[in-house]
């Protein structure tokens, strides 16, 4: 491979986690992480080794343009005018926009969405389940294949696992191209869709991030499908802003909402928990964000609890008047 080629590939731009970090030597920013089962263990990070994998986005080509075609055109597409798309969304100041920045800020947050590694383990995951199955039903069958519209597959012996090996090497590109596809296709339905931001209190908790930023949120249906045109799209900007894409038509102007005191903490509750639900493997943030956002989570879980036990006792309570025959 070229020197000149990008090997090490983020799926979440160096330009989106600087905003969450800390400069600490010169071109080098901390970010702190804690992985998905423990957001306890909170650990620092440098941006330029997080969300990132080898070659992620690498065709295949003779040439270096060829290979570097998906890379160039995040970089140069997004990356490169991401910083012009946070200047306008956390400028309280700012609100007639263009119809220009107001397709590219709704095309940067959806091309955010599919570019990240989510969709794309969910579907290896689901893989691997399948050829766990394969491979029992071929021990169980005593064959060394399987049959799938009249085709067949050889195993030659090979274990689920490897199985799995061999489909992410021949999937890589398909995947990363098709949803590369759909996140084209969604923006055309959807670039001249309603922008609001919404800006929490200083000197209080902060927005978190994740490896998979950008949350979805569907008030009509509880299955939300990724590419589905009603979704409400939100991405958190930094610790004290987030942006919102609503499903409908824009009107030339961004929407803003500043919240303080308990509204701050509620935002910043509901964010972290869609974060959660949403990451791969790690949350993201400032050191002080993250251990914010786990305090409250305890709280609130601690409080959550303890109406649990409120339900039970009330449960008795009622049983007790029913017997004594106060309660019908």
């Amino acid at each position: 491979m070229n020197k000149k080629e990008t090997k090490r590939q983020h799926f979440v731009p160096k330009t989106y986690l600087r905003k969450f970090s800390i400069e600490r030597k010169e071109g080098q920013y901390q970010i702190f992480a804690a992985p998905k089962n423990n957001i306890e263990k909170i650990f620092p990070a440098n941006i330029a080794s997080i969300c990132v994998h080898n070659n992620l986005y690498t065709l295949l080509g003779e040439t270096e343009e060829e290979r570097m075609l998906i890379e160039k055109f995040y970089g140069d597409s997004y990356e490169s005018k991401y910083n012009k798309m946070y200047e306008i969304l956390t400028d309280d100041n700012f609100r007639d926009i263009s119809k220009e920045d107001n397709e590219f800020i709704v095309s940067s947050i959806i091309t955010m969405f599919f570019r990240t590694t989510r969709l794309i383990s969910e579907h290896n995951d689901l893989m691997y389940r399948v050829f766990e199955r394969i491979v029992q039903m071929c021990e169980h069958t005593g064959k060394d294949y399987y049959m799938f519209e009249n085709e067949k597959f050889m195993l030659n012996g090979r274990s689920a696992e490897q199985l799995l090996f061999d489909h992410k090497k021949e999937s890589r590109v398909p995947h990363v191209i098709t949803q590369l596809d759909v996140a084209l296709r969604l923006i055309q339905i959807r670039k001249n869709n309603s922008i609001s931001v919404v800006k929490i209190k200083q000197n209080g908790p902060e927005f978190i991030t994740s490896d998979n930023p950008v949350t979805l949120y569907n008030f009509d249906s509880r299955h939300i499908a990724p590419f589905d045109p009603t979704n409400t799209i939100s991405m958190p900007l930094n610790g004290q802003y987030k942006v919102i894409v609503y499903p409908y038509p824009s009107f030339g102007y961004i929407s803003r909402m500043h919240h303080n005191d308990t509204l701050s903490y509620s935002e910043v509750l509901t964010t972290g928990y869609k974060q959660l639900e949403s990451l791969e493997k790690f949350i993201l943030g400032t050191k002080n964000g993250l251990n914010e956002f786990v305090k409250i989570k305890k709280r609130t879980d601690e409080m959550a609890d303890i109406s649990e036990e409120q339900k039970k006792e009330l449960e008795k309570i009622k049983k007790i008047a029913r017997d004594l025959g106060i309660l019908p």
